[in-house]
């Protein structure tokens, strides 16, 4: 910051710089707020309300029974006085392999209790009409049949 002589007239002086009688009110207003600088930047107010209502997911739109949940689409996020779970507490059950075991709507937040685990299955399809060995799928190789070696594989 520069100070203006007060002593000297200049054509240019008062673009850039301060007369001394504004730089000390200046100076004054600083040291005013000087103190806050080491006090706590939220009041008591703000911090019970951000307290009491941090940002929760809810549904973008409504989420039928059974369905799988997308971390990245199915979401947004509101401050709410609405209990539910947070993301990391979705995201480890989603990551468990659970799906929605209630029909949720828009707006609405997840309990625990909205999903269950999902049930996992694989069907292996095999003839046991062959020709030339009959139920070829189902003999022994060994100490397995032979389509347990090939879901072992």
């Amino acid at each position: 910051m520069v100070i203006m002589h007060s002593q000297l007239e200049t054509k240019y002086d008062h673009f850039s710089s301060l007369k001394y009688d504004t730089y000390k009110k200046f100076i004054a207003e600083q040291n005013k707020y000087l103190a806050l600088t080491g006090e706590s930047f939220i009041n008591q107010a703000e911090k019970e309300y951000f307290d009491n209502s941090y940002q929760i997911p809810v549904f973008k739109t409504n989420k039928e029974k059974l369905s799988l949940i997308d971390l990245n689409n199915d979401f947004k996020f509101r401050r709410s006085n609405l209990t539910g779970l947070d993301i990391n507490d979705i995201k480890d059950l989603v990551n468990n392999y659970s799906v929605l075991n209630t029909h949720k709507k828009q707006d609405e937040t997840l309990k625990k209790e909205d999903f269950k685990q999902a049930n996992i299955a694989a069907i292996v399809a095999c003839r046991l009409k062959s020709s030339r060995l009959k139920k070829k799928a189902i003999l022994k190789i060994g100490d397995m049949t032979s389509i347990e070696l090939c879901i072992k594989n």
